[in-house]
């Protein structure tokens, strides 16, 4: 952009963390421009979350925006200390929490359990990664004989997840990343016009994490989800199959939107999660238990000023969503929580005392004790 001549056509201020482009104003809790660092993206935006996750919430953070905006260099570089993205970071950070729990207060541990341990904590990381590609899921990390599409469904709480994801444990940040080269190697992608390496799918990396902390098991996800760019196909200038991508992309994004719109409309009831696997797979992070981020992305030149607009405005809706995160024990630990409840509720039900038996007392008529007759 800068070697074809193009005028910057947006204007950002990050210390009232206001932006302004075609003549609009909007407002952030964070705006960063172009001069910002990978470093100083993920202090500002992701720290508290990360710790959030650790305790035993679950935290979505999501990038969006046209394509070629930045949003996969954002989320899932790899490079050096200097260009790696968030996701790389986060890896790092989950690591550090569970090798030094020293640092959170807790005492150095005895012996060892997974990543790390102490008597009183410890943690248990697996993650997963899939792509929707054309409305269809494809697992990121399964064999690569493998291509089946995965299935989509909805479990007893009322929330969808992918049937048959691989899950994979690991020990440390750098097996976290591999994981996440490996399956972003596989992304489906596209060279056109406006972006040499377009991805033409929605990515859902996830680490689950297991926490024990005095007897009681807590589980958390973190998704770390890119999502394919929206695209104006007269600029990407694709044809057959990156045109039937780009639709099914954009298909995607305007459920995303309906889904938004309905969240934060005052009259509106019915939220349409089912439109789409993405708004259903993303049905808990909108609305739902889960603390979420969502990074907008905007290409500054003047070109790209109407896409840019129409990310900000969705930006800005995204913004007034409530979500009602709260911590969720494991399932197992849940029944036996439960069990434990309703047991002490037992034991303090008032019971009359129990009746007499294998004696008497009997009195005469003369008020003096009778002989205990052994009978009785």
């Amino acid at each position: 952009e800068v070697c074809n001549g193009e005028v910057e056509a947006i204007v950002s201020d990050g210390n009232s963390n206001t932006i302004c482009v075609c003549e609009k104003k909007f407002t952030f809790d964070h705006v960063l421009d172009s001069t910002t660092t990978q470093a100083q993206v993920y202090d500002r935006l992701c720290t508290d979350l990360v710790n959030a996750s650790m305790e035993g919430f679950n935290v979505t953070i999501f990038c969006y925006g046209m394509t070629g905006s930045g949003k996969t260099y954002t989320m899932y570089e790899c490079g050096n200390e200097d260009s790696m993205g968030i996701a790389c970071r986060i890896f790092q950070a989950i690591h550090c929490t569970m090798t030094s729990p020293a640092s959170r207060g807790v005492e150095e541990p005895q012996s060892s359990n997974g990543i790390g341990a102490t008597d009183d904590l410890q943690f248990l990381v697996q993650v997963s990664f899939c792509e929707i590609y054309c409305e269809s899921v494809r697992d990121l990390l399964a064999p690569e004989s493998s291509t089946t599409s995965c299935r989509v469904r909805q479990n007893e709480q009322g929330c969808f997840e992918v049937e048959g994801l691989r899950t994979v444990d690991v020990m440390n940040d750098v097996e976290m990343m591999e994981y996440m080269r490996t399956g972003s190697s596989r992304r489906a992608e596209r060279c056109h016009t406006v972006n040499s390496q377009s991805s033409r799918s929605h990515a859902i990396f996830t680490i689950t994490v297991r926490r024990l902390n005095n007897g009681h098991w807590t589980v958390s996800k973190l998704n770390l989800v890119d999502l394919a760019g929206s695209e104006n196909v007269l600029k990407s200038e694709v044809r057959g199959q990156g045109l039937l991508e780009a639709g099914k992309i954009n298909t995607s994004l305007l459920a995303l939107g309906n889904v938004i719109n309905a969240l934060t409309s005052r009259t509106q009831t019915h939220v349409p999660y089912r439109d789409s696997v993405l708004t259903k797979l993303l049905m808990d992070s909108l609305g739902g238990n889960a603390r979420t981020l969502m990074i907008a992305t905007c290409a500054p030149a003047a070109t790209f000023e109407t896409e840019g607009l129409s990310t900000l405005r969705y930006a800005a809706r995204v913004r007034s969503i409530k979500n009602t995160p709260h911590i969720k024990l494991d399932p197992k630990d849940e029944i036996i929580q439960g069990l434990r409840k309703e047991l002490e509720k037992y034991r303090n039900v008032e019971r009359p005392p129990p009746a007499l038996s294998g004696s008497s007392l009997s009195s005469g008529g003369g008020g003096s004790s009778g002989p205990f007759d052994p009978r009785l």
